[in-house]
């Protein structure tokens, strides 16, 4: 089929309809859809949320070990700071 008629071949390859059709494929073969950008970064964000609850975890880990307060030194209610 390709070798009877190029020249509609060859019309239809740079019709605009042809190419936003290559267009499209092509930004959707490589990844860079909008979905997959909103997926990407949400997947930040959790790894930093993970991060912080992870160092929070550790802080209170190492207070407890060394038996120490989760709050300041006066430990009586409605004193000043």
């Amino acid at each position: 089929m390709i070798g009877k008629n190029p020249a509609i071949i060859q019309t239809h390859e740079n019709s605009e309809i042809h190419r936003n059709a290559m267009l499209t494929y092509l930004t959707r073969a490589k990844g860079k859809t909008l979905t997959s950008k909103l997926e990407e970064e949400i997947r930040k964000e959790q790894q930093f949320w993970r991060y912080v609850i992870e160092r929070v975890f550790a802080v209170i880990c190492t207070l407890a070990e060394r038996g120490l307060p989760f709050r300041g030194d006066n430990e009586k209610f409605g004193t000043p700071k």
